[in-house]
């Protein structure tokens, strides 16, 4: 059983929920800098994994170095890919640490039209979220933007429904 998460309570980057602070002029990791200051120095191609799945969380016990593959697939396996906001941050986060729409795709298993409606969803949202994290608290935000997601999903659900089976069709013709 995990300790108790640190969660984060300064900054966070707009229109997400990564953590984040100025060091010596540039915006860093607070569970990246801690993981550090703890286990050494991240190998080269590694990301801070959290053994507990939350984003905000700085305790040191519950970071450990990671592919991004096994961090999406621990993500998976918690269930974030069931919930829709958890799915939109984790696909975002892979999107800002530079990877493309198929590296995303490729390491969590995600259809590449859902990972680009995903950020499409996120630009466009991004705006009226901010706000609400301002007018509402984090909290509430989050519960609107799940619904406005929720809503997005409907629609993805059904287009991912119809590519599968189109696939399995080609691919049985194909044989």
């Amino acid at each position: 059983m995990l300790s108790p998460c640190w969660n984060w309570t300064g900054a966070v980057k707009q229109g997400t929920d990564r953590p984040t602070f100025g060091l010596r002029g540039k915006m860093v990791s607070p569970y990246r800098t801690l993981y550090q200051h703890y286990h050494g120095p991240l190998p080269e191609g590694k990301v801070v994994r959290h053994r507990c799945d939350n984003p905000l969380c700085c305790n040191p016990h519950h970071l450990e170095a990671g592919t991004h593959k096994e961090n999406s697939h621990d993500m998976t396996m918690r269930n974030s890919r069931g919930r829709p906001l958890a799915r939109l941050q984790m696909v975002v986060r892979h999107k800002e640490d530079g990877m493309t729409v198929a590296e995303i795709a490729s390491v969590t298993g995600l259809h590449h039209l859902e990972v680009d409606r995903l950020l499409e969803f996120h630009e466009e949202d991004a705006g009226l979220y901010t706000i609400e994290r301002t007018m509402f608290g984090p909290d509430e935000a989050n519960r609107r933007r799940t619904e406005r997601l929720r809503s997005e999903y409907a629609g993805l659900t059904k287009m991912g429904e119809f590519i599968s089976m189109n696939s399995r069709g080609r691919d049985a013709t194909a044989a």
